[in-house]
């Protein structure tokens, strides 16, 4: 088939495959440290996620080196028995994985969205000049000091 070595192909997307079912692990992962709020595990979820992404792009490349502009779709069009078949199945497997890492994906952003945004509220309501200050030995309100932290101490 047009100088395309379709077993080398398979070999790539299948091993693509492989490390887009990792990314979705992680990414599962991912979702429980951040509702724990575990930092440690989420800075080592992220370091292997980076690896897991450098892999990719390396077999996307390699993959694309051998089929060249060939898209799965086209060369399902020209690929014989038993790659057709075999091609069809990594299509689906690939295109839903991909899909599922996107939900994670959706779903992981929210939560640190929300995690922010409680940050935040939290920050506003430590540092919040609303109050008039405090009082004095003898009684007398003092003005409210800038900042987190009485320096006076």
């Amino acid at each position: 088939m047009d100088d395309i070595n379709l077993d080398k192909l398979i070999n790539f997307l299948e091993e693509e495959y492989s490390v887009y079912q990792q990314l979705y692990t992680l990414g599962k992962q991912k979702q429980e440290v951040l509702i724990t709020e575990d930092l440690t595990g989420l800075e080592e979820i992220v370091s292997k996620e980076e690896n897991y992404l450098n892999r990719a792009r390396e077999l996307k490349s390699s993959r694309e080196r051998i089929a060249g502009n060939n898209s799965i779709t086209m060369l399902l069009e020209k690929a014989g028995y038993p790659y057709r078949d075999k091609l069809i199945e990594l299509q689906e497997k690939l295109s839903d994985v991909v899909l599922k890492i996107d939900d994670q994906n959706i779903l992981n952003e929210k939560l640190i969205h929300n995690s922010l945004q409680f940050l935040n509220l939290n920050l506003n309501l430590v540092t919040s000049n609303n109050s008039q200050g405090t009082y004095d030995k003898r009684g007398q309100l003092r003005p409210k000091e800038s900042g987190i932290i009485n320096h006076k101490a």
